[in-house]
């Protein structure tokens, strides 16, 4: 299977997220196709705002997220590929033809509640784009029960498409007669698929 794993640190970095990324990542790539996009995308971004605005000159938030949405839709519905895979608030593709399946252990608005003195309008912001990429995910896999709910109660997240898988699971992405699927197996739990969408 063909996976774009959309992400702005490195996964082949295992000191990225605590490990998580590095461990995923090389996980799916023993059976599928990764094209790792994101990381590249944030060094263009850094030279282009060197490059064209004076340091004194702000760039709105909601306006550049968006536009990095619509460049990696581009990029993404550029690809031969069966799903995209991660994301997070400033990398959402608005716009795509294939599944996109989230994953997070956290969300901004349980976040921000422990942030001294938070900006508000960058706040709503967050908030807006948090709920479009919540809501415009195929699947979403939370690390708990309890922020699973959280999602639901504040941004009024589908339950249905959401499921919760704990860390240090060790899933695997297979396709089958029903659509796609992660199915992830550990002591307690042993065996759940995920992410079924059919094509």
């Amino acid at each position: 299977m063909n996976i774009v794993f959309l992400t702005r640190h490195d996964p082949t970095n295992i000191n990225s997220w605590s490990g998580t990324l590095y461990h995923i990542y090389h996980k799916l790539k023993e059976n599928h196709t990764i094209e790792v996009i994101g990381t590249e995308i944030l060094k263009q971004l850094v030279s282009f705002r060197k490059g064209n605005f004076p340091e004194d000159i702000s760039i709105q938030n909601d306006q550049c997220f968006k536009n990095l949405g619509r460049l990696l839709s581009e990029r993404i519905n550029a690809l031969e590929y069966d799903l995209v895979f991660w994301g997070d608030l400033i990398f959402i593709p608005s716009d795509i033809n294939i599944p996109f399946f989230l994953l997070s252990d956290m969300t901004f608005e349980q976040t921000n509640i422990h942030y001294d003195k938070p900006d508000e309008r960058d706040v709503e912001t967050y908030y807006n784009l948090e709920r479009f990429l919540l809501n415009t995910a195929t699947r979403i896999i939370f690390c708990s029960e309890w922020i699973k709910q959280k999602a639901i109660d504040f941004y009024n997240v589908d339950m249905n498409k959401i499921d919760v898988v704990e860390f240090s699971t060790a899933p695997r992405l297979q396709r089958g007669a029903d659509g796609l699927a992660f199915v992830t197996q550990n002591k307690r739990q042993q065996k759940k698929s995920l992410f079924k969408d059919k094509r």
